[in-house]
């Protein structure tokens, strides 16, 4: 597989008059190609931002790989720009990268790894992304099997099927509209859920935060069982025939499956439907 089109290293040198000292922001960027079958992707960074955004099927596809490196010391974030490591594990059907940390020379504030993933909507089946205190954005429609993982930072989807599995903490997760496939679940702490969503015939689904609110809005003819629990906070389950009003715990069972379970504490659960 045909990679690496593009190595450029831009030098932005800042003379703060305050202090009378140098600021230095350096980027490496590299750029690789995705072949048509390639319908596997996997990125890991430990610091920076991770987006797919959608193209046509004219267009070649790509991974833009931007390194950046601040500090005080131009010398200090040039060496720590060099310094990172991307791990590479591409074949015919798959590519893996992963970004490596540095250790951080004197005068060196952070360095980020940002991923751009420019792809046509269908190109993946798996789609699996790793960071942190940066966001991860899916603006692609997409049809495939997600795991993203993030710290600190939100991750939003806009429209897509398949199944899910979104972990991040003290950060929200907005989901759009999401077609679930297969059983699922979407997790955060002190960050709220929130989003469009309907479910297959079958399967086992989790949204799970603490210290914020959860808010689905579903399709009137929505089937399963929904349990559904808050701890000092009201609940508003309005689904067909069913509604309910309270606080602390609920159960709704419209069919045997799929099992929904909706869970935060201190703040509250909204389920209504699509209007």
């Amino acid at each position: 597989m045909k990679r690496v089109l593009i190595l450029i290293t831009i030098i932005y040198v800042l003379f703060l008059a305050l202090t009378g000292s140098a600021w230095a922001q350096m980027a490496r960027i590299r750029e690789y190609s995705v072949q048509p079958r390639v319908t596997a992707i996997e990125l890991s960074s430990f610091l920076g931002s991770i987006k797919w955004i959608p193209i046509t099927s004219q267009e070649q596809a790509r991974i833009i790989v931007e390194v950046i490196a601040d500090g005080v010391s131009q010398t200090g974030v040039r060496n720590a720009l060099l310094q990172v490591r991307i791990v590479e594990n591409i074949r015919p059907s798959s590519i893996l990268l992963e970004a490596r940390r540095p250790a951080l020379p004197a005068g060196v504030d952070y360095v980020e790894v940002n991923y751009t993933v420019y792809a046509p909507p269908g190109q993946f089946r798996q789609f699996k992304a790793q960071t942190a205190h940066r966001p991860i954005e899916i603006v692609s429609k997409f049809n495939a099997e997600l795991t993203l993982i993030n710290h600190y930072a939100p991750i939003t989807l806009h429209s897509g099927r398949g199944a899910v599995n979104l972990q991040t903490a003290h950060a929200p997760i907005m989901l759009g509209e999401l077609d679930l496939a297969f059983s699922s679940q979407v997790q955060t702490d002190h960050g709220a859920i929130s989003g469009v969503v309907s479910f297959p015939p079958q399967g086992s689904f989790l949204f799970r935060t603490t210290n914020a609110p959860i808010e689905l809005r579903v399709p009137q003819d929505t089937l399963g069982t929904f349990y559904l629990s808050s701890t000092l906070g009201a609940i508003d389950f309005q689904l067909g025939d069913d509604i309910y009003n309270g606080s602390i715990g609920t159960s709704a069972e419209r069919s045997a499956e799929p099992v929904v379970n909706i869970i935060t504490s201190n703040s509250t659960i909204t389920v209504n439907e699509i209007h």
